[in-house]
């Protein structure tokens, strides 16, 4: 048995007080949602076997009031981006895929590699 996915999105004291929009925080605008999907993606392909998929559910970008410029939208696109570079095949991880993504945008489908 092993797991096939991972849930991504609760960071932190998730159910700690009201949760609400807060559940969107830190979205894809920080470093620290970045980070912390990158870690996961560490953990998790450990645990998935040679030549099987798995897939990391995460923030589908941010909480839409939370979202008042340009630069906001441009952040989020870097931040996932730099989750996808940092995925791509090595040969520390072979034949395990990652797919990082939330019901509403998938990132893509590659192979976590070390920092």
């Amino acid at each position: 048995m092993y797991p096939f996915t991972i849930n991504g999105f609760p960071y932190g004291r998730f159910h700690a007080g009201p949760v609400k929009e807060q559940v969107y925080a830190p979205d894809w605008r920080t470093a620290e949602r970045r980070d912390y999907t990158m870690l996961l993606a560490d953990i998790f392909t450990n645990f998935l076997p040679p030549e099987v998929d798995g897939s990391i559910s995460t923030v589908p970008g941010s909480f839409k009031p939370w979202i008042t410029e340009d630069e906001d939208r441009v952040t989020m696109a870097h931040n996932l981006a730099a989750v996808v570079a940092y995925s791509r095949p090595s040969a520390r991880t072979p034949g395990r895929k990652c797919t990082s993504g939330s019901s509403r945008n998938r990132t893509a489908t590659s192979k976590p590699a070390g920092r």
